[in-house]
């Protein structure tokens, strides 16, 4: 079991409704079998994750953490099918 921690800063630096300032900190990625953990910037932990799961990104993406209201994407247009087929399945021309 792998447990991802990531950390995001959220301020409001003008008084008056000026416009939020939005940081990605860190992540914490802990392995919950052996104890180990170690931290990374959001961006590399992006990349960590596909290879920890053993999956590719597209996988992830459109299969594993596909949002509720875009499940529907196996019924939707042939190009647009054939576009995340190809991503899912890595194939290229």
């Amino acid at each position: 079991e792998i447990v991802v921690t990531r950390n995001f800063q959220a301020a409001n630096k003008k008084r008056g409704g000026g416009t939020p300032e939005y940081k990605q900190l860190e992540a914490n990625i802990k392995d919950v079998a052996s104890g180990t953990s170690a931290s990374h910037k959001c961006s590399e932990v992006d990349n960590l994750i596909p290879f920890q799961m053993g999956v590719s990104p597209a996988v992830l993406e459109h299969v594993i953490f596909c949002h509720q209201e875009e499940s529907n994407w196996v019924l939707s247009e042939p190009k647009v099918l054939k576009e995340r087929f190809d991503a899912i399945f890595a194939s290229t021309r």
